[in-house]
């Protein structure tokens, strides 16, 4: 195995970190394995944090940490992959660490994942219930003014029910007073009418004289 078919297989388009030992596993032919499962986690990895990078970038920054871990993990194994010439081939132990490396990482990142989604739901039903319970102190406070106008509404109509029968009151004895003013001033009249009859009979009446009726 030479320097010139190392170097080949190195230009090989990846997923943009070049992988430790894959050169090896291309040149001798032998792809696949432990190498090939670890080229495809590690894709599917980087895919899977992009996405999330992309929703949840605030809150996932620190998830850059594990991915430096890696890279430089990564760089001293390519450095001391390069520093074995043309003799030298990775281990499966390296292979296998990698591995284990990103399994690690993966799981940290769902667990969490799955801190984040407690923390959320946990936000939400907060704010659920916050909103419950403005809503039902809006709710008390809406009823209590509604009882409040319709007991100042009550005591107004009250109060307007006593005026309009005050003023009802009034205007009754108003017109019987003036009925009875009326009825004594009637009376005086045929009082005064009956007593200047009698004189006029004592007197002399002209022939053409009419009582009043």
């Amino acid at each position: 195995m030479t320097r010139g078919k190392k170097s080949d297989q190195r230009d090989e388009p990846d997923d943009g970190v070049a992988m430790p030992g894959a050169n090896q596993r291309a040149t001798a032919g032998k792809p696949g394995g432990k190498f090939e499962e670890l080229r495809e986690m590690k894709k599917s990895f980087l895919q899977y944090e992009t996405t999330r990078f992309k929703r949840e970038e605030c809150r996932l920054r620190n998830m850059e940490q594990p991915f430096s871990r890696i890279q430089e993990q990564v760089s001293l194994i390519k450095e001391k992959d390069d520093s074995k010439g043309s003799t030298g081939t990775n281990s499966d132990a390296e292979a296998a660490q990698i591995l284990a490396e990103n399994r690690r990482l993966m799981r940290e990142q769902k667990e969490k994942e799955e801190q984040l989604r407690l923390q959320r739901e946990e936000e939400e039903k907060l704010r659920k219930e916050e909103e419950m319970r403005l809503a039902e102190e809006a709710h008390l406070i809406r009823l209590q003014e509604e009882k409040k106008l319709a007991e100042e509404k009550k005591i107004k109509d009250e109060e307007d029910a006593l005026l309009a029968e005050e003023e009802r009151v009034k205007m009754a004895e108003k017109i019987r007073q003036e009925r009875e003013r009326v009825m004594q001033q009637n009376q005086q009249e045929r009082r005064e009418r009956k007593n200047q009859i009698p004189k006029r009979k004592k007197g002399k009446l002209p022939s053409e004289f009419t009582p009043p009726p």
